[in-house]
C-alpha cells in the first residue's frame, strides 16, 4: 500500500512503505510536484482516507465508509471568506469518494450536484462547521483562518491520522497562539476524534479556555444539549440538491460547558457551542461526526444522539 507522508506548507513527501513500517516526515527544501495518495487497491471497497488537495486551493480531506469532511487551506487566508470550520461530504455511499469527487469538479462535474453518491450541501464559511474550534475570550470566539500546515501519520484501511496545525492574530510584538490539532478517523465510526494542543512561544497553553462547535446555519437547525454535558446536537433539513435531513454533533469529556449562540448578523455566527479549558498539556480532545438520513443507518434525531452519547462514552 502507498501512504503519502508530509509536513510542510507546500512542501510534500511521498513515501510507499508496508504496513508495519513507521510514518516518516519531513521538509522539502524545494517545490515538488505533489502526489495523490494511491486507493486503487481498495477504490470500491469501504476504506478510511486522507489526502491533501492541493488542486482545489490547498483543501485537506479526509473520510471513511460513512462520513466525508475537508478543512479549509492557506491559499484560500488571503480571501478571508473561509476559516478553521470543518466541512461534512454527506456521502450515501461505502467506498471512497474524495478522489473522484475532486477529479470530477476537475473536468466539470461540480460535486454540489447530486449524482447518486451525494454531494456537498453542508455551507460552513466562516463558521465552525462540524467541529471547528477557537479560542474563547470575553464570550467570543477568536478563530484561526484556514491551516497553514500539514502532516499525514497514516493513510490505510482501517485507520487514517493526521495533523492540522493554525495560528491565530498575535498583537504586535507578541506571539501568535498556534493550533495543532490532530484527527484520527476510523473504519465503520460516525465521527472523527481530534485532540487539539495549544502553544505560544513553543510552551503550553495550560488552562487556557476554546470552543469547539457546530453550526447551526443561522439558526435553522435545531440543537439540542445533553443535560449531562457529554454531547450536542444539530439536527436540520437540507433542501439543496434534495439531501434531506442530516444530523451533526460533537461528542466531549466531561466537564464542557455548553451552550447555542443564535446571532443573526453577520452570518455564519450562530452555533451550538462546547466551552472547554486546555490541560496541563495545553490540549482538549472531543469527536465530532454526522449522520445523513438517507444513508439510511440512522434515520430519527434521537438515534442520532444515542451514537453521540456512545462516542462520548469512548472518550
Amino acid at each position: 500500500m502507498s501512504r503519502l507522508i508530509s509536513i510542510g506548507l507546500f512542501g510534500l513527501l511521498a513515501a510507499s512503505m508496508s504496513a508495519a513500517e513507521p510514518a516518516a516526515s519531513g521538509a522539502l527544501k524545494t517545490a515538488t510536484k505533489p502526489t495523490m495518495p494511491a486507493l486503487s487497491s481498495f477504490a470500491k471497497e469501504p476504506s478510511t482516507f486522507c489526502r491533501f488537495v492541493p488542486e482545489r486551493s490547498d483543501d485537506f480531506a479526509w473520510e471513511n465508509d460513512r462520513i466525508a469532511f475537508r478543512a479549509y487551506g492557506p491559499a484560500l487566508r488571503p480571501r478571508k471568506v473561509e476559516d478553521s470550520g470543518i466541512d461534512c461530504w454527506p456521502k450515501r455511499v461505502e467506498y471512497p469518494v474524495i478522489n473522484s469527487w475532486y477529479a470530477g469538479a476537475q473536468k466539470g462535474l461540480c460535486y454540489h450536484v447530486e449524482r447518486g453518491e451525494g454531494s456537498d450541501q453542508y455551507h460552513v464559511g466562516r463558521s465552525r462547521g462540524c467541529g471547528g474550534t477557537a479560542l474563547w475570550i470575553n464570550d467570543q470566539m477568536v478563530t484561526p483562518g484556514p491551516y497553514i500546515t500539514w502532516h499525514i501519520e497514516d493513510c490505510g484501511r482501517q485507520r487514517s491520522a493526521f495533523t492540522l496545525t493554525y495560528q491565530y492574530p498575535a498583537a504586535a510584538g507578541e506571539e501568535p497562539v498556534m493550533e495543532a490539532k490532530k484527527f484520527e478517523i476510523l473504519l465503520g465510526d460516525d465521527w472523527f476524534t481530534t485532540t487539539s494542543t495549544f502553544t505560544k512561544g513553543g510552551k503550553p497553553l495550560t488552562g487556557q479556555t476554546v470552543a469547539a462547535g457546530i453550526t447551526t446555519h443561522d439558526g435553522k437547525g435545531t440543537a439540542t444539549l445533553d443535560p449531562a454535558g457529554r454531547w450536542l446536537s444539530v439536527w436540520e433539513e437540507i433542501k439543496e440538491q434534495d439531501t434531506g435531513f442530516i444530523g451533526t454533533g460533537l461528542a466531549l469529556p466531561a466537564g464542557a460547558v455548553l451552550r447555542v449562540i443564535n446571532t443573526p448578523k453577520p452570518a455564519d455566527s450562530s452555533h451550538a457551542l462546547a466551552i472547554m479549558t486546555t490541560d496541563a498539556a495545553g490540549s482538549i480532545r472531543f469527536r465530532a461526526g454526522f449522520a445523513l438520513v438517507k444513508a439510511g443507518r440512522i434515520t430519527t434525531a434521537e438515534a442520532w444522539q444515542q451514537v453521540l452519547a456512545k462516542a462520548a462514552a469512548g472518550l
